[in-house]
Protein backbone atom coordinates (compact mmCIF):
# COMPACT_ATOMS: atom_id res chain seq x y z
CA UNK A 1 0.00 0.00 0.00
CA UNK A 2 1.46 3.58 -1.12
CA UNK A 3 0.74 6.81 0.03
CA UNK A 4 0.89 9.88 -1.24
CA UNK A 5 1.79 12.86 0.59
CA UNK A 6 0.80 16.21 -0.41
CA UNK A 7 1.92 19.63 0.70
CA UNK A 8 0.09 23.35 1.17
CA UNK A 9 1.69 25.19 -1.81
CA UNK A 10 0.74 27.59 -3.93
CA UNK A 11 -1.01 26.30 -7.03
CA UNK A 12 0.40 26.86 -10.56
CA UNK A 13 -2.28 28.09 -13.05
CA UNK A 14 -1.62 27.51 -16.94
CA UNK A 15 -3.61 31.50 -17.40
CA UNK A 16 -1.28 34.17 -15.27
CA UNK A 17 -4.52 35.83 -14.82
CA UNK A 18 -5.65 33.38 -12.41
CA UNK A 19 -2.68 33.90 -10.89
CA UNK A 20 -3.11 37.99 -9.61
CA UNK A 21 -7.30 37.41 -9.22
CA UNK A 22 -6.64 34.11 -6.58
CA UNK A 23 -3.86 36.66 -5.10
CA UNK A 24 -6.59 39.58 -5.05
CA UNK A 25 -8.77 37.54 -3.44
CA UNK A 26 -6.74 36.30 -0.53
CA UNK A 27 -5.71 39.95 0.27
CA UNK A 28 -9.36 41.14 0.63
CA UNK A 29 -10.15 37.85 3.02
CA UNK A 30 -6.96 38.67 4.70
CA UNK A 31 -7.92 42.55 5.33
CA UNK A 32 -11.11 41.40 6.73
CA UNK A 33 -9.88 38.74 9.01
CA UNK A 34 -7.52 41.37 10.67
CA UNK A 35 -10.08 43.79 10.59
CA UNK A 36 -13.00 41.22 12.45
CA UNK A 37 -9.72 41.12 15.03
CA UNK A 38 -8.91 44.53 15.71
CA UNK A 39 -12.99 44.99 16.43
CA UNK A 40 -12.95 41.99 18.92
CA UNK A 41 -9.32 43.44 20.70
CA UNK A 42 -11.04 46.81 20.85
CA UNK A 43 -14.31 45.41 22.19
CA UNK A 44 -13.15 43.32 24.35
CA UNK A 45 -9.69 45.13 25.45
CA UNK A 46 -11.02 48.34 25.47
CA UNK A 47 -9.87 48.56 29.29
CA UNK A 48 -5.93 47.52 28.42
CA UNK A 49 -6.22 49.65 25.45
CA UNK A 50 -7.29 52.92 27.00
CA UNK A 51 -5.49 55.56 25.77
CA UNK A 52 -3.92 58.77 27.64
CA UNK A 53 -5.40 61.28 25.66
CA UNK A 54 -8.44 61.81 23.01
CA UNK A 55 -6.10 63.10 20.75
CA UNK A 56 -4.78 60.48 17.79
CA UNK A 57 -1.28 59.78 18.24
CA UNK A 58 1.17 59.27 15.31
CA UNK A 59 0.87 55.72 15.10
CA UNK A 60 -2.75 55.81 15.73
CA UNK A 61 -3.05 58.03 12.04
CA UNK A 62 -0.87 55.49 10.15
CA UNK A 63 -2.84 52.50 11.26
CA UNK A 64 -6.09 54.43 10.14
CA UNK A 65 -4.60 55.74 7.21
CA UNK A 66 -3.78 52.56 6.00
CA UNK A 67 -6.72 50.31 6.95
CA UNK A 68 -8.98 53.10 5.24
CA UNK A 69 -6.61 53.42 2.43
CA UNK A 70 -6.31 49.48 1.67
CA UNK A 71 -10.70 49.13 2.00
CA UNK A 72 -13.17 51.72 2.19
CA UNK A 73 -11.58 54.93 1.31
CA UNK A 74 -10.79 54.25 -2.52
CA UNK A 75 -14.61 53.90 -3.24
CA UNK A 76 -16.42 56.16 -0.46
CA UNK A 77 -13.92 58.91 -1.98
CA UNK A 78 -15.55 57.75 -5.67
CA UNK A 79 -18.85 57.54 -4.13
CA UNK A 80 -19.11 60.93 -2.32
CA UNK A 81 -17.48 63.10 -5.28
CA UNK A 82 -20.45 60.80 -7.51
CA UNK A 83 -22.86 61.58 -5.29
CA UNK A 84 -21.97 65.91 -5.33
CA UNK A 85 -21.25 65.75 -8.68
CA UNK A 86 -24.83 64.54 -9.84
CA UNK A 87 -26.80 66.44 -7.36
CA UNK A 88 -24.89 69.27 -8.92
CA UNK A 89 -26.11 68.72 -12.40
CA UNK A 90 -30.05 68.17 -10.82
CA UNK A 91 -29.60 71.75 -9.45
CA UNK A 92 -27.91 73.52 -12.70
CA UNK A 93 -30.43 71.37 -15.11
CA UNK A 94 -34.08 72.40 -12.78
CA UNK A 95 -32.44 76.12 -13.43
CA UNK A 96 -32.15 76.15 -17.00
CA UNK A 97 -35.00 74.37 -17.37
CA UNK A 98 -37.37 76.76 -15.56
CA UNK A 99 -35.15 79.38 -17.16
CA UNK A 100 -36.17 77.36 -20.78
CA UNK A 101 -40.01 77.10 -20.00
CA UNK A 102 -40.59 80.92 -18.88
CA UNK A 103 -44.56 81.50 -19.85
CA UNK A 104 -42.89 85.20 -21.42
CA UNK A 105 -41.41 83.61 -24.39
CA UNK A 106 -43.08 81.90 -27.84
CA UNK A 107 -44.26 79.00 -27.80
CA UNK A 108 -41.92 77.54 -30.48
CA UNK A 109 -38.84 78.79 -28.88
CA UNK A 110 -39.64 77.53 -25.31
CA UNK A 111 -40.53 74.22 -26.76
CA UNK A 112 -36.91 74.50 -28.57
CA UNK A 113 -35.05 75.82 -25.47
CA UNK A 114 -36.60 72.96 -22.76
CA UNK A 115 -35.71 70.14 -25.69
CA UNK A 116 -32.33 71.44 -25.90
CA UNK A 117 -31.78 71.44 -22.05
CA UNK A 118 -33.61 68.10 -21.41
CA UNK A 119 -31.03 66.85 -24.31
CA UNK A 120 -28.23 68.62 -23.07
CA UNK A 121 -28.20 67.55 -19.27
CA UNK A 122 -29.68 63.64 -20.31
CA UNK A 123 -26.58 62.88 -22.46
CA UNK A 124 -24.33 64.44 -20.13
CA UNK A 125 -25.54 63.03 -17.28
CA UNK A 126 -25.68 59.26 -19.42
CA UNK A 127 -22.47 60.00 -20.84
CA UNK A 128 -21.10 61.08 -17.14
CA UNK A 129 -19.32 63.91 -18.84
CA UNK A 130 -21.29 66.69 -16.90
CA UNK A 131 -20.87 65.08 -13.23
CA UNK A 132 -17.17 64.81 -13.91
CA UNK A 133 -16.71 67.93 -15.10
CA UNK A 134 -18.70 69.20 -11.92
CA UNK A 135 -16.32 66.82 -9.40
CA UNK A 136 -13.41 68.53 -11.16
CA UNK A 137 -14.39 72.21 -11.19
CA UNK A 138 -16.35 72.43 -7.79
CA UNK A 139 -14.96 69.47 -5.62
CA UNK A 140 -17.35 68.70 -2.89
CA UNK A 141 -18.34 72.79 -2.56
CA UNK A 142 -21.90 73.70 -1.43
CA UNK A 143 -22.45 77.77 -1.82
CA UNK A 144 -25.76 78.77 -0.68
CA UNK A 145 -27.35 81.89 -2.23
CA UNK A 146 -28.30 85.23 -0.18
CA UNK A 147 -31.76 84.36 0.37
CA UNK A 148 -31.23 81.20 2.03
CA UNK A 149 -31.89 80.59 5.77
CA UNK A 150 -32.22 78.50 9.07
CA UNK A 151 -34.94 76.54 6.99
CA UNK A 152 -32.87 75.91 3.39
CA UNK A 153 -29.99 74.93 5.44
CA UNK A 154 -32.02 72.22 7.53
CA UNK A 155 -33.13 70.90 4.34
CA UNK A 156 -29.88 70.78 2.20
CA UNK A 157 -28.16 68.73 5.74
CA UNK A 158 -31.08 66.35 5.72
CA UNK A 159 -30.42 64.78 2.53
CA UNK A 160 -28.04 61.85 3.04
CA UNK A 161 -25.82 63.89 0.40
CA UNK A 162 -25.39 66.37 2.67
CA UNK A 163 -22.33 64.25 4.21
CA UNK A 164 -20.21 63.97 1.20
CA UNK A 165 -19.52 67.64 1.10
CA UNK A 166 -16.13 68.79 2.74
CA UNK A 167 -16.80 73.31 1.48
CA UNK A 168 -19.87 74.90 2.59
CA UNK A 169 -19.60 78.76 1.76
CA UNK A 170 -22.33 81.50 2.73
CA UNK A 171 -22.40 84.52 0.43
CA UNK A 172 -21.05 87.68 1.92
CA UNK A 173 -23.24 89.15 4.86
CA UNK A 174 -25.93 86.90 4.49
CA UNK A 175 -28.54 88.32 7.50
CA UNK A 176 -30.86 85.12 7.45
CA UNK A 177 -28.34 82.09 8.96
CA UNK A 178 -28.25 82.15 12.46
CA UNK A 179 -26.55 79.86 14.96
CA UNK A 180 -29.46 77.23 14.29
CA UNK A 181 -27.65 77.06 10.78
CA UNK A 182 -24.22 76.21 12.57
CA UNK A 183 -26.05 73.93 14.45
CA UNK A 184 -27.65 72.07 11.76
CA UNK A 185 -24.55 71.65 9.82
CA UNK A 186 -21.94 70.45 13.10
CA UNK A 187 -24.47 67.53 13.16
CA UNK A 188 -24.75 66.58 9.99
CA UNK A 189 -22.15 67.12 7.60
CA UNK A 190 -19.60 65.87 9.84
CA UNK A 191 -16.82 65.58 7.47
CA UNK A 192 -16.47 69.50 6.71
CA UNK A 193 -13.03 70.60 6.29
CA UNK A 194 -14.01 74.31 5.06
CA UNK A 195 -16.61 76.50 6.37
CA UNK A 196 -17.28 80.32 5.18
CA UNK A 197 -20.16 82.02 7.28
CA UNK A 198 -18.08 86.08 6.77
CA UNK A 199 -20.50 88.86 8.18
CA UNK A 200 -23.02 86.47 8.85
CA UNK A 201 -24.52 89.20 11.90
CA UNK A 202 -27.15 86.55 12.86
CA UNK A 203 -25.13 84.45 13.76
CA UNK A 204 -24.38 84.73 17.96
CA UNK A 205 -22.75 81.28 19.64
CA UNK A 206 -20.06 79.87 21.16
CA UNK A 207 -17.35 78.37 18.41
CA UNK A 208 -16.90 75.10 20.27
CA UNK A 209 -20.74 74.26 18.72
CA UNK A 210 -18.59 73.14 15.87
CA UNK A 211 -16.59 70.89 18.08
CA UNK A 212 -17.97 67.77 16.20
CA UNK A 213 -16.17 68.84 13.01
CA UNK A 214 -13.29 66.92 13.61
CA UNK A 215 -11.83 67.13 10.16
CA UNK A 216 -12.81 71.20 9.76
CA UNK A 217 -9.27 72.99 8.91
CA UNK A 218 -10.32 76.35 8.04
CA UNK A 219 -13.45 78.32 9.43
CA UNK A 220 -13.75 81.81 8.07
CA UNK A 221 -16.44 83.74 10.55
CA UNK A 222 -14.93 87.05 10.45
CA UNK A 223 -17.95 89.58 11.45
CA UNK A 224 -20.38 86.99 12.44
CA UNK A 225 -22.34 88.87 15.28
CA UNK A 226 -21.55 88.08 18.75
CA UNK A 227 -18.96 84.61 17.49
CA UNK A 228 -17.04 83.66 20.37
CA UNK A 229 -14.71 80.46 22.01
CA UNK A 230 -11.85 78.89 20.08
CA UNK A 231 -11.66 74.87 18.99
CA UNK A 232 -8.69 73.19 19.95
CA UNK A 233 -7.43 71.91 16.49
CA UNK A 234 -8.39 75.33 15.15
CA UNK A 235 -5.46 77.17 17.28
Amino acid sequence: MSFTSRSLSWPKFQAPQLDWQLKIGVLLVALQVLSRIVKWALRHGYLALRMSTAQPGSGERVAVGTMAACTWWPFGAAMDASKVALEGVGEAGAKDLREAMRGDRPVLKRAFETAKVLAWYGLGTLTFVLPAYLAWTQPRKKVFTADDGDNDVDDFCGKEESMAYLFIEFPDGNKRVTYLSMFTISHRCIWLTHLDMRNCAGVKADVKLLGSLVALRVLSCSGCGELHGEMWHLR
